[in-house]
Parts: structure tokens; sequence; C-alpha cells
């Protein structure tokens, strides 16, 4: 069982780092602004990091908290002892409030501008968006530094 969850985890984590390549096939077929028949790649855009970002970091975050309970070398915010593993839980706990706090609402104003009409269309809007997805990408990059580290040390 534990192998498996191990498993399950590393596959999320893979599905999770896939926002990234997105995000940057994005950014490179669309450098700046989006006009009104690139609205359906915007929307295709803001459902996948959602979808993506739900799944990834739902599933990491579950499987993660499994393998630590059932693995008695491991333990929660523990930095005496498996200090990669702490670091990585720190991490985790910095992603989830950057996701909660900056990337749903940020996501749910560019839906309104963009998509549904609600304002005018708002680059300023669309580019931080695109900033704090980075920020959770780089986030995520280190988090997986840190578990391939744990060899090393």
């Amino acid at each position: 069982m534990y192998g498996v969850l191990v498993t399950i985890h590393i596959i999320l984590a893979g599905i999770w780092i896939s926002n990234l390549i997105f995000s940057l096939a994005v950014k490179v077929k669309y450098s700046s602004d989006f006009n009104e028949a690139d609205k359906s790649v915007l929307s295709l855009y803001l459902k996948y990091i959602n979808l993506v970002g739900i799944v990834g970091s739902m599933g990491v975050l579950i499987t993660g908290i499994l393998v630590v309970m059932l693995n008695p070398a491991y333990g929660f915010f523990v930095f005496s002892a498996n200090h990669w593993l702490a670091s990585k839980q720190v991490l985790m706990v910095a992603i989830l409030g950057v996701i909660f706090a900056a990337l749903i609402p940020t996501a749910k104003a560019v839906r309104a501008a963009y998509i549904q009409g609600a304002g005018n269309s708002n680059e300023a809007l669309l580019k931080k968006l695109s900033k704090i997805n980075w920020t959770v990408n780089i986030l995520v990059i280190l988090n997986l530094l840190f578990a391939l580290s744990r060899r090393m040390m």
C-alpha cells in the first residue's frame, strides 16, 4: 500500500508540474494580449490551471499526509530529522497560501473581466495572474527539488 501511495503522489506531482509546461506554451504563443478570438484560449487556460491545480495540489497534499502518517521515519514539520521533508511541508503551506490568497481571487477576476465581460479588458489582471501562477510553479519546482535532494543527504 505504501509503495502505491508514493507512486500516486509522484504521478500527481507530475500532473501539477504539467501546469508549468502548459503555462509556458500559452505564454510563448500569446505573449502579451488576448483579443476577442483568443477568449477561448484564455478560457481553456483558466480551466486547465484550475483543474490541474485542484487535482495536483489537493492530491499531493492528501497523499503526502498519508505517506507521512504511514512511514514511522517521517513526521510533520520535524526539522531535526528529514529536514528535506520539513522544508517541503513548509513550502506546501506557502504554496497553498499563495493559491488561496492570490491565485484563486485573481483567476476569478480575470474570468469575470475577459470571459464573462463584466468589465473592460484588463491586461494588468492577466499579467498579475500570470505572475502568481509562475510563483506557484516555481515553488512547486523547489518542492520537487527538495524531494530529489533527500537521496543526496
